[in-house]
């Protein structure tokens, strides 16, 4: 798997960019800058969401954080987009430490993320797609079945020379 970095946001209302912090910060690569989301205690802050073209993805990773540290209680939402929304993780998080949610297998083109706080600010340090990697296709040079190679048949591994 590889980790993509988002290309774009959506940020309705313009929520994730306060105190000097902007939005941007959420995927810019650099774990000393944050997005920052004020003015919320025991409410879910408004989604931030993460865009690329369509990526072939298998998990997300997020780095959230509370402000005064993480408490009882917080909690982060992630969902993702293939022409529709589907929830991938929504329960507590471990505060400021990256965390991968696994997602079965599909064709996003954004993600979507939340925190609820019992504080008065939530945070995002960084967020990443995680791409599923091309590796065997199942085929050699074209060749699905390698006992047509030497004409062969039946596929039987000991009259096959040369694979």
């Amino acid at each position: 798997m590889a980790w993509i970095t988002p290309t774009g946001h959506e940020d309705e209302g313009n929520n994730w960019s306060h105190l000097g912090y902007v939005v941007t910060n959420a995927y810019d690569d650099n774990e000393g800058t944050i997005a920052l989301h004020a003015g919320i205690d025991s409410v879910w802050s408004n989604f931030l969401g993460l865009t690329h073209a369509a990526l072939n993805i298998e998990s997300v990773r997020v780095k959230p954080a509370m402000s005064g540290g993480h408490k009882a209680g917080d909690l982060i939402d992630v969902d993702v987009y293939d022409g529709e929304w589907h929830d991938v993780y929504n329960g507590a998080y471990t505060d400021a430490v990256w965390t991968t949610y696994p997602h079965a297998r599909a064709d996003v083109t954004k993600a979507r993320v939340r925190l609820w706080s019992t504080g008065n600010t939530a945070r995002i340090w960084e967020f990443d797609f995680g791409e599923v990697e091309v590796g065997w296709t199942g085929k050699l040079s074209g060749v699905t079945n390698p006992a047509k190679i030497n004409g062969i048949a039946v596929a039987n591994i000991a009259k096959v020379n040369g694979i």
